[in-house]
Order: structure tokens, then C-alpha cells, then sequence
């Protein structure tokens, strides 16, 4: 910054006696300096003790010629050299102070080295050569060669970069990704688990890293964990462990289940033209006794009573007592069934003999107990039998 001291003496001014205000016209009194000396059309000096602006200023002692205007006058520097440089001084140091002082010492140096934050070198081979940097650093592409992948289209081939030599390479723990170009062009992905329990991992997280997806994991004994799969091509085959099926009725037929497959182990049978469509078994009981049903149309149907009879009516050598109504089943069969009804006395033999054929759907037949001599008081159980179809 050059430091000069001209006078100031543009335009002109008008003062008034005993009053300290100068108007100025076509003055410039703001390049003007508080202290410096106003040199009056009266010939005496004042000093300047206040810049109001460009053209008015106030001087001391009040001005002691007589009123004038359109006077000229010049101001004098009076300030000096020493001021400038004090004023140009502060103004490097308010603007570039702090920056200096951080510099410390690292000013001394011809060449800063890396020590006081600088690289050690006057050109790029010795910066590079004092930051450590290796050859690499000059290269816009790095090489395979060179730890990288020789590529700026955003892909790393794995035939340029990846496992291509023997097992020995994957000894250290960690996980190794290539293309076995020696032998049949596979692609590999091989963790060396070392002391944890290896595998593999893949899932995907949202845009910020808060939230994940399912995660499919492949274990190092083998086991593969998928939370859902999705077969867009054919069903996966019986021999791969699938069902050959894409849909629950196609999968029971290639595992050759029959279609008791779906149907509940007990509860109300049902049939539709011939074809079971309800549960397996059906079991259930009346007044008329109890009875059991199969999907297959098989049904059981049981009856029991224990009275207490005088049996001394005679035929023959026989001895019996009133007759066994015919007893209505608890269910209907679809045609007659086969009967059984067998009798035993409280004390000494005791048979049921039907009064006719069993040809009734609905109901077993009516009987007699007989026995070989009177009895009197006598507890007498009948048990009724019968097996058929209920459809």
C-alpha cells in the first residue's frame, strides 16, 4: 500500500466568525483526518476535531477571521507518515492477524515439511515421496496389479480381479470372491470362517440403514434359510424335495396323499355322490344307544339293557318271560345290517332268539331270552350289534 500525504484544497468553503462549522462546496473533507490542520481564508490554522461529511467539518478554536464564502483554503496532513503505516498496520492485522499467527514457525522454511503440515517436496515426485505416497497415486485407473479393479465403468470383472489359483489362497480368514477361469469358468464366493461359525448372509435395508428385509442365510454345515420362497417356473420335483405340485390338490397328488389327507380326524362324516367330504370318524349316542360312522360309509351301531324279569313261562323244556321289543338303531343305515343280540342271566344260561329275519334299515328285531329252568327275580341284559353302511 503506498503511503502518501497530499493536501487537500478542492473546491470552497464558507466560514463564519466565532463559529467552528466549515460548509464546504465541491469539497472532499472526508479523505480528510481528524487532527489534521485547517488552513483558513484568514490565513490562520485550526485543527480538525470532527468530519461530519464530504462538506462539513467542525474546526477548534472557532474561526476568528471575518465571515467569507467561496474561500479558498487547503487542509494539511499534519498527521504525518507514522499514522499511514500505524493505519495500513492495523489493517493487515484485523484482516490477516489470526491467519499469521496460526503459521507459527512454518514460515522459516524454504520448503514446508510434512511435520508443519506441508508434503516435504518442491515438486509432485518429492511431495509424493514425503507423503508416503506409492505409485498408485498417479494413476487415473489402478490396475489390478496395484490393489485395484483397472475399471472406471463401475463393474469389477472377477476374471481380472478374483481367486483364479489354488486353495491355498483362501487360508486366512476372511471372505474371497472370483471366477475359476482354469478349469470351467464358475464363479466362486468362499468364506474362511476361521474361530466364528461361517456362512453366508443377504438381506436388504432401506434407503437410511433403519429398517431391514428378511434376511436368507446359508449356514456352513449346509442349511439353507429362506423366510419365503417363490417358484416362478415348474413346481420344484418330489426328488428335490418339493411335491411336484402348484397347488395344495396338484401337491397331495404327486405325494400321493388321498383326500383323508385334509379332512379332520373326528368330527360330522359326510359324502358327496360316493366321495367322503367330511371327517373320518363320527361317534355319537342316543336314547336309542350309540353309534359310530367311518368316511369309508362303514357304521357300528350298539344298545344295551339290564331288567330284572321272571322268566316262567314254558316251551318245551324251556322257560322264558315276555318278549324284547325291536329296538330302533341310534342311526339309520342305507340297507339292513348284520345283526348280533346275545343274553346273559344274573345266574345260569340265558340266549336271545329273534322273532324273525333281520331285513329292516331302522331297527334290530324282536326276541325272547330263554332258559333252561324257571327263574324268578332275575337280572336280564341283552346286548344289541349291528354293522353296515350308512351310505
Amino acid at each position: 500500500m503506498e503511503l502518501t500525504m497530499p493536501w487537500l484544497r478542492n473546491g470552497t468553503v464558507a466560514v463564519t466568525q466565532n463559529s467552528t462549522t466549515v460548509t464546504g462546496t465541491g469539497t472532499t473533507f472526508t479523505s480528510s483526518r481528524i487532527g489534521d490542520a485547517f488552513n483558513g481564508p484568514d490565513g490562520r490554522r485550526y485543527e480538525v476535531f470532527n468530519i461530519i461529511n464530504e462538506t462539513v467539518l467542525a474546526i477548534i478554536p472557532p474561526y476568528a477571521g471575518a465571515t467569507v464564502s467561496g474561500a479558498a483554503y487547503f487542509i494539511e496532513p499534519v498527521q504525518g507518515y507514522p499514522k499511514a503505516l500505524t493505519d495500513v498496520f492495523n489493517t493487515v492485522n484485523q484482516r490477516w492477524g489470526t491467519t499469521l499467527a496460526a503459521l507459527g514457525t512454518t514460515g522459516n522454511y524454504d520448503t514446508l515439511p510434512v511435520n508443519k503440515g506441508g508434503t516435504g517436496g518442491a515438486n509432485q515426485a518429492d511431495a509424493r515421496t514425503g507423503l508416503g505416497l506409492g505409485s498408485v497415486s498417479v494413476e487415473n485407473t489402478v490396475p489390478v496389479a496395484k490393489g485395484g479393479t483397472g475399471r472406471t465403468d463401475g463393474r469389477a470383472v472377477f476374471s481380472e480381479v478374483g481367486v483364479q489359483q489354488a486353495a491355498a489362497l483362501y487360508s486366512v480368514q476372511g471372505m474371497y470372491a472370483g471366477w475359476n477361469a482354469s478349469t470351467l469358468g464358475e464363479g466362486h464366493f468362499i468364506v474362511n470362517k476361521g474361530g466364528g461359525i461361517g456362512g453366508f448372509n443377504w438381506r436388504s435395508v432401506n434407503a437410511n440403514n433403519s429398517a431391514s428385509g428378511p434376511s436368507m442365510s446359508y449356514s456352513y454345515e449346509g442349511l439353507l434359510t429362506v423366510p419365503s420362497l417363490s417358484v416362478t417356473a415348474s413346481p420344484i420335483a418330489i426328488a428335490s424335495g418339493g411335491t411336484g405340485g402348484n397347488s395344495p390338490a396338484t401337491a397331495r397328488q404327486g405325494l400321493q396323499l388321498s383326500n383323508s389327507a385334509t379332512m379332520p380326524a373326528v368330527g360330522t362324516v359326510g359324502q358327496a355322490s360316493g366321495i367322503p367330504t367330511g371327517a373320518i370318524i363320527e361317534r355319537g349316542s342316543n336314547t336309542n344307544g350309540e353309534y359310530t360312522r367311518y368316511a369309508d360309509g362303514t357304521q357300528i351301531c350298539t344298545f344295551k339293557t339290564r331288567t330284572v324279569k321272571t322268566l316262567g313261562n314254558s316251551t318245551g323244556t324251556l322257560f322264558f318271560s315276555s318278549a324284547e321289543p325291536a329296538r330302533t338303531f341310534p342311526m339309520p343305515f342305507s340297507t339292513a345290517p348284520a345283526v348280533s343280540i346275545t343274553a346273559a342271566l344274573e345266574s345260569g344260561e340265558g340266549w336271545f332268539a329273534g322273532t324273525g329275519l333281520v331285513l329292516s334299515a331302522t331297527q334290530w328285531t324282536a326276541g325272547y331270552v330263554f332258559t333252561q329252568i324257571s327263574r324268578t327275580a332275575q337280572q336280564v341284559a341283552v346286548e344289541y350289534v349291528a354293522v353296515g353302511r350308512w351310505f
